[in-house]
């Protein structure tokens, strides 16, 4: 990647600009990602903030530590406050992480799958405007014994991450983010809601 200069939230762009950006930060992700494996190995119930998906062949990735790790790797804090999820997420921030995760990642280089473009009519009979809202995230609840933890799950495509990094890289990521003993506990808004309720205590944020 060429020298990275940030001003706004569309200069992401620049740091994307090709698939060997995306190959180089996604490993840079891989690399953060078992640094924090690594250094939780005496906890049984870590639940790292990168976890596959086998029947989606996808990596749910949080979309804070995407961020995180993007403002790392470009070295810009101002990252942080332009794309981070927190409880005062205001218009701006959302239409930046949309800019991110669905123009640039999934709509431009195809490593994120999150919005399907096929529509099956036959679930909506009786209408005849359907609105389907596009989303940069799936709110999902994982469970590690009993640790819990909350996602703001990115999806990202195991066969395209498996052809941007190297067989070394790929491997080191599916043996961090895949345990027998991860269990979805919850998929959805209305069913982590639920989830809370009825454990009747919060659910924290993977990425602090």
């Amino acid at each position: 990647m060429s020298q990275f200069v940030y001003e706004t939230p569309l200069d992401i762009a620049i740091a994307f600009n090709t698939r060997n950006d995306i190959a180089e930060f996604l490993s840079f992700l891989i690399d953060k990602n078992r640094e924090l494996v690594d250094a939780n190995r005496s906890d049984q119930e870590f639940l790292p903030p990168i976890v596959f998906n086998i029947k989606g062949r996808a990596f749910n990735i949080d979309y804070n530590f995407i961020i995180d790790t993007v403002a790392i790797w470009l070295g810009e804090d101002t990252i942080f406050d332009d794309f981070r999820m927190n409880e005062s997420q205001n218009e701006s921030s959302l239409r930046n992480a949309f800019f991110l995760i669905v123009g640039i990642f999934e709509q431009y280089f195809g490593v994120v799958f999150m919005n399907n473009p096929r529509v099956d009519l036959a679930r909506y009979k009786n209408r005849q405007i359907i609105d389907v809202s596009p989303r940069f995230y799936n709110m999902i609840i994982m469970k590690n014994g009993s640790n819990f933890r909350r996602y703001s799950a990115v999806g990202f495509s195991a066969s395209a991450v498996k052809k941007l990094v190297s067989s070394d890289e790929y491997a080191i990521l599916m043996t961090n983010s895949s345990n027998p003993s991860f269990e979805l506990a919850a998929f959805g808004v209305a069913n982590c809601q639920r989830l809370v309720n009825e454990i009747t205590r919060s659910i924290p944020n993977v990425t602090a």
